[in-house]
């Protein structure tokens, strides 16, 4: 009996180390005006031959207290599973951005390599992206993502409802420096068998000449595959 609780111990231990973070970022950045956001995205998949996967992704999102759309996303991938435990995606993304009024325009190609395993009844997932940034306005980046995401390796339910966390840093690499960070919690479950739904809450940071701003997110996203 003891055995068997020794994943979910350890799934909730990682809950709490995750969340702690999160509370200490909320008293450092407690000064700061967050705004509430909703985010969507919707994704169709299909297996292509064995081992390889195409899929269309849209997002939105809508800002200043969820009242202005302000992000719209579309992207098509091809992700190549070479071993159960890796796979890489390579993807380009075009991203219209409303800002100071004005939407700018941006291409993003890039491309992940995520890492997948089992510990201890906890499934850990850590992707690693490296994206180009083609601006509209201003000069073109390079930018590093790290996503780190486990949930318990069992499924909860006959909808196979499973909660997930995760924590993610972005560095702009020529400038060496790490200026956002996202971190994750939602419930994961599958309507029927082509169709995938996630619920979830994220807290953003944001740092720009010094100064850090907090944004509050809560999101929904449809997968579907084929």
């Amino acid at each position: 009996m003891f055995r068997k609780a020794r994943p979910m111990k350890t799934f909730l231990s990682m809950c709490l180390s995750l969340w702690l973070c999160l509370f200490i970022g909320s008293r450092v950045h407690a000064y700061q005006d967050g705004d509430w956001q909703f985010w969507s995205s919707s994704s169709l998949e299909g297996n292509a031959p064995a081992q390889w996967k195409l899929r269309f992704e849209e997002q939105f999102r809508v800002g200043r207290d969820v009242s202005e759309l302000f992000y719209h996303q579309t992207g098509i991938g091809l992700t190549w599973k070479t071993a159960k435990w890796f796979q890489a995606t390579m993807t380009y993304a075009q991203v219209y951005e409303l800002k100071k009024g004005d939407w700018q325009e941006e291409n993003r190609p890039f491309a992940d390599g995520t890492f997948q395993r089992e510990w201890r009844g906890v499934r850990l997932s850590d992707r690693n992206r490296l994206e180009l940034r083609i601006r509209e306005s201003t000069e073109n980046v390079w930018r590093y993502r790290n996503n780190l995401t486990f949930s318990p390796a069992r499924k909860w339910s006959s909808l196979r409802i499973q909660p997930c966390m995760s924590s993610e840093i972005f560095v702009d690499i020529e400038q060496e420096d790490l200026n956002q960070y996202r971190v994750t919690a939602g419930l994961t479950g599958r309507l029927i068998d082509v169709l995938q739904a996630n619920l979830y809450y994220l807290r953003q940071g944001k740092e720009k000449d010094g100064d850090w701003t907090v944004c509050h997110v809560l999101g929904a996203t449809i997968r579907v595959r084929l």
